[in-house]
């Protein structure tokens, strides 16, 4: 016998950003309604702006890149990218992307 399997729409956000903003995003995030994300550390990458190393052996966790990803409603996702927009408007630089996701927990990701 098949089980029925239940996905709901939302929004995986990436936000790639300097770990000193590290916190004003988090806080951003929370704001804006989300009800988790997760933090990769160490980030390394190449673009506009050069080579990023991860500032490994950098005393204490002010330096390098990380990278927040949350899981929310297309309502949530709008007021995180509107307060964002903000953010990079004031001159942080940041790098956002958002994809279109298929969730089994609704409950888990507003």
């Amino acid at each position: 016998m098949m089980i029925s399997l239940n996905f709901y729409k939302k929004k995986k956000i990436s936000i790639i950003v300097e770990m000193v903003y590290k916190d004003k995003v988090l806080s951003l995030i929370e704001k804006a309604g989300a009800s988790g994300y997760t933090i990769y550390k160490g980030i390394i990458g190449k673009g506009k702006h050069g080579l990023r190393n991860d500032f490994s052996g950098a005393i204490g966790d002010s330096y390098g890149n990380v990278e927040i990803v949350t899981i929310t409603s297309s309502e949530v996702a709008e007021r995180i990218f509107h307060e964002l927009q903000k953010k990079m408007e004031k001159g942080i630089v940041l790098i956002l992307h958002s994809i279109d996701v298929d969730v089994m927990r609704d409950e888990y990701f507003k």
